[in-house]
């Protein structure tokens, strides 16, 4: 072994330098002082040449230094595990209104048809109640007649009859028997006047008949 001191060769078992007497001990110290300079200064220079810099310089890094490498590499998709990748679940469909409003527009014509039927059905107006009503039966002294009796007792139902054409009306009971009047209908009820007289009655639009108390008999008068 040698002196750390001064290099000398000490000889085994020997407690000091036979040169310059220092303690083989105290050199020890040195020695190790010194052997942990040298390792730290060495360690140092490995850093700075870039030793070390990559954790897998032994072996062959991964790709990009990317630890998941030997993977796909995807976007992260939470839906990916329940079949619906890539996208979210569907927002519910909303309802059409389309048949709703359809259902409402029609509701609104029929119910325009039948006021406009009620008007000009119930309540007349000329074309409505326009139109030839020949006598269709008879009442007087108790007794009831329809078309084919009064014809046997001379009415014939042909010339026996109420024109009606807008407010004026043709009556006619038998081929020299006419005038000529005013008529006007009110809901159920008709009106024939002439030479300040008038006849009250009523209209049926249902069976488009005409009834009026006439020279003492009751008639009713039906459209054809």
């Amino acid at each position: 072994m040698n002196c750390n001191v001064c290099g000398a060769e000490i000889p085994a078992g020997a407690a000091n330098c036979p040169v310059c007497g220092a303690p083989v001990a105290m050199g020890q110290a040195q020695n190790f002082a010194q052997n942990t300079v040298n390792a730290a200064q060495g360690y140092a220079q490995n850093a700075a040449q870039g030793f070390n810099q990559n954790p897998y310089a032994g072996d062959a890094a991964p790709a990009g230094g990317n630890p998941y490498a030997s993977e796909a590499s995807q976007a992260y998709d939470p839906y990916a595990a329940s079949g619906i990748a890539g996208s979210v679940p569907p927002a519910p469909e909303k309802k059409s209104k389309t048949g709703l409003i359809i259902g409402i527009v029609a509701a609104v014509v029929v119910v325009v048809g039948v006021i406009l039927c009620f008007v000009f059905g119930v309540f007349g107006g000329k074309g409505g109640t326009d139109g030839k009503y020949y006598l269709d039966s008879m009442s007087a002294m108790g007794m009831s007649f329809d078309a084919d009796t009064l014809a046997l007792v001379g009415y014939d139902p042909n010339t026996c009859y109420i024109d009606v054409n807008g407010s004026k009306a043709k009556f006619c009971m038998g081929d020299d028997d006419s005038e000529e009047m005013d008529i006007s209908f009110s809901g159920s009820t008709v009106t024939l006047s002439a030479g300040g007289q008038s006849i009250s009655g009523t209209y049926d639009s249902s069976a488009k008949t005409i009834s009026i108390d006439y020279a003492g008999a009751g008639m009713t008068f039906k459209k054809k």
